[in-house]
């Protein structure tokens, strides 16, 4: 079973476009698991209208509200067990045939990576919130293809969009325990299954509208810096993420100060 896992908070505005593009899948045996993060508008009004369309909905009630787009999110992979995942923001669009084009590509790699975690993501087209498209390829405009970056950089920039992803169950069961900031869902996930030694596919296509607005949470890089180069490959001046990142690569990798900063200092030469 394929698990299309949904959190939303405060998006009447949008989901129906995204819950729209879903029920238009060219491959329909999917299930889709949301969980509301404290809404205040008509989301969970429009959730249980389809939720009496159809049977493949199953809209959770969770006492703790409003623990932000990360914590909802790995709240719902510890709450759902399925073969396959994926993620699903309330204001996107999908492609027709991204659940397909996805597992066929997991599928493929199954076949080559047996019993190890998989994720498979793919790139994303970047429109405003009329969804006028603003970037043909996410991947060029933040300059994050991963053909340029490669895995051994993925620790220091992620480059991995969760609303691109599915991933197996394997990946699931490595990525449900932890402690600490974990800094967003997808980079965690992905930081499990490169050390662990997994496989990563990169789809060098997009499956996705990925629209932008004034309440994303995460997106499209639009921010000015003063001095773009320090910023993006040493997240000056925010020091507290920078901290925070250096403390999650050191649990996973073991890697010490001197070397993460010598494979930081060697990514910024390499671009």
């Amino acid at each position: 079973m394929i698990a299309i896992l949904l959190s939303t908070y405060n998006g009447e505005k949008y989901l129906r476009d995204q819950l729209e593009s879903l029920y238009s899948q060219t491959y329909k045996e999917f299930q889709l698991f949301v969980r509301d993060d404290g809404s205040t508008d008509s989301t969970i009004s429009i959730l249980e209208e389809y939720e009496s369309k159809y049977s493949n909905i199953k809209l959770f009630e969770s006492e703790t509200t409003n623990l932000g787009a990360c914590e909802s999110f790995i709240w719902l992979l510890k709450n759902v067990k399925a073969e396959y995942y994926m993620f699903c923001d309330q204001d996107d669009i999908w492609f027709p045939s991204k659940v397909q084009i996805s597992l066929d590509a997991l599928e493929s790699e199954s076949k080559r990576s047996n019993e190890k975690a998989i994720i498979v993501h793919t790139d994303l087209v970047v429109t405003d919130n009329n969804l006028n498209i603003t970037a043909k390829s996410l991947w060029e405009n933040d300059n994050i293809n991963p053909s340029k970056i490669t895995r051994k950089y993925l620790k220091l920039v992620n480059y991995v969009t969760g609303c691109t992803m599915m991933f197996n169950r394997k990946a699931r069961d490595l990525s449900i325990d932890y402690t600490g900031n974990i800094l967003m869902h997808d980079f965690w996930i992905s930081l499990c299954v490169d050390s662990s030694n997994g496989a990563i596919v990169s789809l060098p296509i997009p499956t996705i509208y990925y629209r932008q607005h004034a309440n994303n949470t995460i997106g499209a890089s639009s921010k000015k810096y003063r001095f773009p180069i320090l910023q993006r490959y040493f997240h000056m001046p925010d020091f507290t993420y920078s901290n925070n990142l250096y403390k999650v690569i050191r649990a996973k990798y073991g890697i010490g100060f001197v070397k993460y900063l010598i494979i930081r200092i060697s990514y910024y030469l390499k671009f």
